[in-house]
């Protein structure tokens, strides 16, 4: 065998796969427009370039389509919450204003008091006592700071 014979054989080795003469290989070059084709003949001397075809998206039928939309309704003001002493009233429903209900029914509450509700209720004891002291200062019953000494 000759020189070029063996290196042929070891190329085709190191490929993998050995290929047969005249076999055409395709790859999609780097701007997707163009599809390189290359063959292992060697009597080839350039590579064939084709434009690739892109087909034109499918149009949805005309009963799909959607409908133009109506309107929009603008929604009802909200009515304002009641602030006192720089401070608002929870929304309605929510766990701030449970508490706040049963602070409302327990007027002299405690921070230690309002622990243990907390715990039988199944309420944060943090945020039952945040909202304790929202809720002195909403009804005015904070102390007022003595001035410095």
């Amino acid at each position: 065998m000759s020189k070029k014979k063996q290196s042929a054989k070891s190329e085709t080795k190191k490929a993998g796969k050995p290929k047969a003469a005249g076999e055409v290989t395709a790859r999609k070059a780097r701007n997707a427009d163009t599809l390189v084709a290359a063959t292992t003949a060697p009597q080839v001397e350039a590579l064939a370039v084709q434009p690739v075809q892109k087909q034109p998206a499918a149009q949805p039928p005309a009963a799909a389509q959607k409908a133009p939309k109506a309107a929009k309704s603008t929604p009802e003001p909200k009515a304002p919450r009641e602030e006192r002493n720089g401070v608002k009233r929870p929304k309605d429903g929510g766990k701030c204003a449970t508490v706040w209900s049963y602070l409302h029914a327990n007027p002299t509450t405690t921070a230690k008091d309002i622990r243990e509700v907390a715990a039988a209720q199944g309420w944060n004891s943090n945020n039952a006592q945040i909202e304790l002291s929202q809720w002195r200062k909403f009804m005015g019953l904070t102390k007022p700071k003595s001035a410095a000494k």
